[in-house]
């Protein structure tokens, strides 16, 4: 120490403390004259998914359905001719909506093909059934049949457009 009684007493020196560097923040924009790369996600259309699958279960549901009520009316008898033409349509309609299910699932063009033709099938006993309908319909609300049959003509055209103009279905029946 200093004899100097107007000198401040020195203290000793503590170990300087190491300073952290600063860290560099995350820039919200890049530095100019520097390229911006984006990448966007591609969600794949094909493959047996979205719509596509549903309608793959909702036609083995029908075709096993057409199949075993087949069965069930046939075991039980036929008394009018709604009875005789469900006798007649329905093994066709269990035969186009399971066939158009095997095509589909093995990812083939005519999968495409037997799906809308299975529609149609299903659409022309609608519409034959509906004119056995009026026509035994003596005393009845026949607006209504004609109003159900219209309605199953536009779900009809609906699910068949579907299979028309669906990316995924044009992704993935390709064999």
């Amino acid at each position: 120490m200093s004899d100097d009684p107007n000198t401040p007493p020195v203290a000793s020196e503590a170990p300087a403390t190491p300073v952290a560097e600063p860290v560099q923040q995350w820039q919200p924009q890049p530095p100019v004259g520097t390229q911006v790369q984006y990448v966007v996600q591609h969600n794949s259309v094909e493959g047996l998914g979205g719509w596509l699958m549903f309608w793959l279960v909702i036609f083995a549901i029908a075709g096993i359905s057409y199949a075993t009520s087949f069965f069930t009316q046939l075991g039980g008898g036929v008394g009018d001719a709604s009875g005789i033409l469900y006798l007649m349509m329905a093994p066709l309609m269990a035969i186009a909506y399971l066939t158009a299910v095997v095509f589909i699932a093995m990812r083939k063009k005519l999968g495409k093909i037997l799906a809308i033709s299975a529609i149609g099938v299903t659409a022309l006993y609608a519409v034959i059934s509906a004119i056995i309908d009026i026509a035994g319909n003596t005393g009845g609300n026949i607006g209504s049949s004609v109003g159900g049959l219209v309605a199953v003509l536009i779900v009809s055209g609906l699910m068949a457009l579907y299979f028309i103009v669906s990316r995924r279905v044009k992704a993935t029946l390709i064999n």
